[in-house]
């Protein structure tokens, strides 16, 4: 997967005579990421016996994902099947979609730790024109239909499809009507937080220049037919 291959790409010693005691010495580094990191790496690899006793340690850290990578890492070292932690399958998520996809893994877990993954039953209205959409919208399985006033379906968004980005920044109201064609999750990126996680990680806000910046090139080259 995306983010554990981004990992091993910061743990470059790994191709080395001791990868265990590469990993036993980033699971104490003072970034919180790099451990969490290493843990699910080494539940990944199930990197030998010298990593039982970071795992100990990780099951006491002070944070919250940590002790879950830790955990998972020390169920797959005992030769037990355990899911990968939550924050990483999130991170790997949100990593697939344009506006996050430059993200570094630092600023990847802030957005992981604030979008609330929301299941809409078929028929669910999920933003109703003209009151303003709740934040950003990013449809990971299932069907979601944009209509206008007469019913009619102006577009559809399926797995890996966004909406309510732009509006959500310039505070305007939605103008279709978007419901659950059939049962839908969506990750849901309330605006106020989002905001504030911007100002704690700028690079975000950086991120997404660059996407709207594309976004407006590959409008103007359509408009003037260039493929």
């Amino acid at each position: 997967e995306e983010v554990v291959r981004r990992g091993r790409r910061v743990l470059p010693l790994l191709r080395g005579p001791s990868p265990q005691r590469v990993l036993y010495a980033l699971s104490a580094a003072s970034d919180p990421c790099l451990r969490l990191l290493a843990f699910c790496v080494i539940g990944e690899c199930a990197a030998g016996p010298v990593s039982f006793p970071a795992t100990a340690a990780g099951l006491a850290d002070a944070d919250a994902d940590v002790r879950l990578a830790a955990r998972y890492a020390r169920q797959r070292l005992n030769a037990k099947e355990a899911p990968m932690p939550p924050v990483i399958v999130h991170m790997q998520t949100l990593g697939r979609y344009p506006i996050f996809s430059g993200l570094g893994l630092k600023e990847l877990r802030a957005v992981a730790s604030i979008a609330e993954r929301t299941a809409f039953p078929a028929g669910t209205i999920i933003a109703r024109a003209g009151e303003t959409f709740a934040g950003i919208h990013l449809v990971t399985s299932g069907v979601v239909t944009a209509r206008d006033a007469a019913g009619r379906t102006r577009t559809e968004f399926l797995a890996g499809g966004m909406f309510g980005i732009l509006d959500m920044f310039l505070n305007l109201p939605a103008d279709l009507d978007y419901l659950a064609h059939d049962a839908v999750e969506v990750y849901v990126i309330k605006s106020a937080v989002f905001l504030e996680i911007m100002k704690l990680h700028p690079l975000i806000g950086v991120n997404l220049c660059r996407y709207f910046s594309e976004l407006a090139h590959d409008r103007d080259r359509r408009s003037c037919g260039i493929s």
